[in-house]
């Protein structure tokens, strides 16, 4: 029998006033932090459900954890750069624990952006393309916009 939303939510509080979880062998989910946005967000996420986690651009710290998070909200050039002269690049690339990219974290697992004619990390085989947003029609409604 599926859960009903007030089941999912009794199970969510539960947690909260119990230990947390741990992201799994490491101890704690890394969510990687270069520069990029939403990380706050992201742990903010976490630890409501009572997930232990850090915010950290130390590659010792990343591979130690049980699992990894790779969000972002920004541009792609900035944001290779930074995980280039850190180092981070090669790190992401070996990970072995589960990664999760959210947005421009997924967007730099790929091969390459038109954002800024960005070479990315190349874990998918996939291109990143602009969107051209004169082709999109957009509809005014009133009292909305």
């Amino acid at each position: 029998m599926p859960l009903t939303v007030n089941q999912i939510k009794v199970d969510v509080l539960n947690k909260q006033t119990q230990e947390p979880s741990f992201g799994g062998q490491g101890g704690f989910v890394a969510i990687i932090k270069y520069n990029a946005g939403n990380v706050q967000s992201v742990q903010y996420a976490l630890q409501r459900i009572g997930v232990a986690s850090l915010v950290t651009d130390d590659a010792e710290t990343i591979q130690k954890a049980g699992k990894v998070i790779f969000p972002g909200v920004g541009h792609a050039a900035p944001a290779m750069q930074y995980l280039k002269e850190r180092g981070l690049d090669q790190i992401i690339l070996n990970l072995k624990q589960p990664v999760l990219g959210i947005c421009l974290g997924m967007q730099l697992m790929c091969k390459h952006s038109e954002e800024g004619d960005t070479p990315c990390l190349g874990i998918f085989d996939s291109e990143i393309k602009l969107l051209n947003l004169l082709c999109l029609k957009f509809h005014r409604l009133d009292g909305i916009i």
